[in-house]
């Protein structure tokens, strides 16, 4: 698609250039333009803008190959649970918050917003942690439900249920429906903290997506007292 915006828009320069071409004089070249200046302004500002993208595109991979590198020793450290030294460095690599600042924008560098932010939350520093994980860009898979999850066990340290409950939901839609084994337990998570915050029909909402779907888990097996908790 981009390729024949692209194509397009070549052709309709080209068509510009003949036209100003066979004019004879300047007052006509002048006039022509005058006559389509917005027209040949517009289409230099797209062209000019999908040449752009291009470019940022090569320099956002060339970055994130960059932050890979710089960032591995900070990866070893996070995977081994050594949280200070994957977050400040080791006195030689630097910690997931330099890559953080240098690379935010890359791939890599979001990935190391995640892994900060969790880090973070298991240090005790939960705002900071919280903030981290908000600013990671999040999709439809099992790192962004991590994420989310985390971010619901943060706030219900905070004591704000609520927080808790909408990102524990999130989480579970983050998921896809076939993550029986996880799913369940994160609607119930959510769930439980809906009715903490006093929201029991949204509680209630969620036991009965687990017991309709999800009957034969952990948590389906044993969710009709959540429901007549709720229903009470």
């Amino acid at each position: 698609m981009a390729k024949k915006k692209v194509e397009e828009l070549e052709i309709e320069m080209e068509e510009v250039v003949e036209v100003t071409e066979d004019t004879s004089s300047g007052s006509n070249a002048s006039e022509f333009f005058q006559k389509n200046k917005l027209y040949i302004i517009g289409i230099g500002v797209v062209v000019l803008g999908v040449l752009g993208y291009f470019v940022m595109k090569s320099l956002n991979e060339s970055k994130s190959k960059e932050a890979a590198l710089a960032g591995y020793p900070a990866v070893y450290y996070w995977e081994k649970d050594s949280l200070q030294k994957a977050l400040k460095g080791d006195g030689v690599a630097v910690g997931l918050e330099n890559i953080v600042s240098e690379y935010g924008s890359t791939k890599e560098g979001n990935m190391a917003k995640y892994r900060a932010g969790i880090a973070a939350i298991k240090e005790g520093r939960t705002e900071e942690g919280i903030a981290l994980l908000k600013d990671f860009s999040k999709g439809d898979n099992l790192v962004s439900a991590s994420a989310y999850l985390a971010l619901g066990f943060a706030h219900e340290d905070l004591g704000k249920s609520m927080e808790a409950a909408e990102y524990f939901e999130k989480a579970a839609n983050a998921t896809s429906e076939k993550d029986d084994a996880i799913r369940p337990m994160m609607l119930k998570l959510a769930g439980e903290a809906y009715e903490e915050a006093g929201k029991k029909d949204k509680a209630l909402d969620l036991y009965k997506i687990i017991k309709d779907k999800y009957p034969n888990s952990q948590e389906g097996q044993s969710i009709d007292k959540h429901i007549g908790r709720a229903e009470s």
